[in-house]
């Protein structure tokens, strides 16, 4: 008896002892707040009797400061995704197909988590299967690609925290993400160049020759040509206005030649103005997916380490080896900082240097040699 006296006088406030009918002893945690209704809890053991204190006084408190939490406890990862395509995606022009594309990802390996619960070890959990997943695929991931990943997730958990008010904090924001170099400018030779179009040409696939073109002509990138409307071609003044760029200002892109004619070519299929310009066959309102078709026409054009991005770099390249200036490079690309277009600063020295070695080899040949 003087121990179980010497317990109930140990006990936090909230906790007493029960004791059955069988002479068994029980803790009952007892959580009272003003404003909220009172609860109880019997327990076998007192450690749990406490981290049950602990968890009603922390949802009470999360409930006092944002009330939604609570309410969409049980809400999953799978739920947010649903409410963020039907409400945010739309709002995202030509990014939406790889942000849904990376989320989809994700609604694979964490959709059935309650939302609430997630933390950044499941988010580095799942990194570390996208790695493994893609190395099967012979893909090494790029640091840059592991950011737009992430950057995706980040906004979901963003708006669920700011606007939606289903959880206290974003997740995203406690991982380190890795380093990501611009440096990059792998660009299409001009037999390259050649071969591609050819197989582009020859695909199955109805618009990847066009949107190849497309890409080649104007810089633009592949998010924002596919995510072009019929309403966006200006036939007569030979023009795309780009409504929904990335860095959120409009940009208006000359439409020549080539390029001109396979997009006329392509507009008396389609009459309204807010349709996709090139829309998938199966869902109107999503784009194309032509990154199989794709795939198989680089492999069949014996074309190593390239990607769809590189267009944009192949057309900023030949622009500079042209003589244009960085400055009109970057209006045309739609660089706000000019730091985007100094990558392609020595492009135009590079080339010029192999003009004059190639003129001097032309008329001297090996004469100035030993």
């Amino acid at each position: 008896m003087k121990d179980l006296e010497a317990l109930k006088k140990s006990l936090p406030p909230g906790i007493d002892i029960r004791i059955t009918s069988k002479n068994i002893v029980k803790f009952r945690a007892r959580f009272r707040k003003t404003g909220h209704k009172e609860v109880f809890k019997t327990t076998s053991d007192l450690k749990s009797a406490k981290q049950w204190l602990t968890e009603q006084d922390r949802n009470a408190f999360l409930d006092e400061l944002h009330p939604n939490i609570i309410k969409n406890n049980k809400k999953t990862f799978s739920d947010a995704i649903k409410r963020y395509k039907e409400e945010e995606l739309p709002k995202k022009g030509a990014d939406s197909r790889n942000r849904e594309y990376h989320l989809d990802w994700f609604d694979g390996q964490l959709g059935k988590m309650k939302f609430s619960s997630i933390r950044s070890s499941d988010i580095k959990e799942a990194l570390l299967a996208l790695e493994k997943e893609k190395a099967k695929e012979g893909i090494k991931l790029a640091p840059a690609t592991i950011v737009r990943y992430l950057a995706s997730l980040s906004h979901l958990f963003s708006i669920s925290w700011k606007e939606w008010e289903w959880i206290s904090e974003n997740p995203v924001k406690k991982i380190s993400k890795p380093s990501v170099s611009n440096a990059r400018q792998r660009y299409l030779s001009q037999a390259e160049l050649s071969r591609l179009l050819k197989e582009t040409k020859n695909s199955k696939c109805p618009i990847l020759l066009t949107t190849t073109v497309l890409a080649l002509s104007t810089g633009m990138r592949d998010g924002e040509i596919m995510g072009l409307k019929i309403g966006d071609i200006q036939r007569d003044e030979q023009l795309i206005i780009l409504r929904n760029s990335k860095n959120g200002e409009p940009r208006f892109i000359p439409l020549k030649g080539y390029a001109y004619n396979l997009i006329i070519e392509h507009l008396p299929k389609y009459s309204d103005p807010n349709a996709l310009l090139f829309p998938s066959p199966d869902h109107p309102q999503r784009p194309y997916d032509t990154r199989s078709a794709w795939r198989a026409a680089l492999q069949r054009a014996g074309i190593k380490n390239f990607r769809r991005h590189d267009l944009r770099h192949t057309t900023a390249s030949y622009h500079r080896m042209n003589g244009i200036s960085l400055h009109d490079i970057g209006a045309l690309l739609g660089h706000k900082d000019a730091r985007s277009t100094a990558r392609y600063a020595h492009i135009s020295t590079e080339y010029k240097s192999k003009m004059v070695e190639k003129l001097d080899q032309e008329l001297f040949g090996e004469s100035y040699e030993k």
